[in-house]
């Protein structure tokens, strides 16, 4: 395990040097360029999950590649994790979505578009709704999408 992350504006960009990083100072880099797909809204939040996020790509590089097909590799990893300490549940499924937008669907949005959202919690949102996600009981129920993108735009 990796004794934390360190959140750099030229943090490695290719997995080979990303590994070297990781094998030189036993922490995990972490572009803060990365927060344009910012989904949670709080950088320190995302610079963690960036780093849990890296940290599967460099556990197995060979399937962890930094292309599409290792995006989402790295994304089931994630929700098998996700799954592992919570269980079959409505928070799993909600966080594993979570993780596939921040993970694959902006990279694909991006690949299609040649730009990042301008807006990824409203991306994020949209995406959501229109797979018919709703937020558990638990984490504060149903999110009013509309409104919701509404009050992240006036933000």
């Amino acid at each position: 395990m990796p004794e934390g992350w360190d959140a750099i504006k030229d943090a490695p960009d290719t997995l080979p040097d990303a590994l070297a990083y990781y094998q030189n100072e036993g922490r995990v880099a972490v572009n803060v360029e990365s927060a344009h797909g910012c989904t949670v809204g709080d950088p320190e939040a995302h610079y963690a999950f960036r780093a849990w996020h890296d940290l599967i790509h460099l556990e197995d590089a060979e399937k962890g590649t930094f292309d599409l097909k290792g995006e989402q590799w790295c994304a089931d990893k994630h929700r098998e994790e996700i799954i592992h300490r919570l269980g079959y549940t409505p928070e799993a499924a909600w966080f594993g979505a979570l993780v596939q937008i921040e993970i694959v669907e902006q990279n694909r949005y991006f690949l299609r578009t040649g730009r990042w959202p301008e807006d990824p919690r409203a991306f994020a949102l949209r995406w959501l709704k229109d797979r018919g996600f709703e937020r558990p009981a638990s984490l504060g129920g149903p999110i009013n999408y509309e409104t919701a993108c509404q009050l992240q735009r006036a933000a």
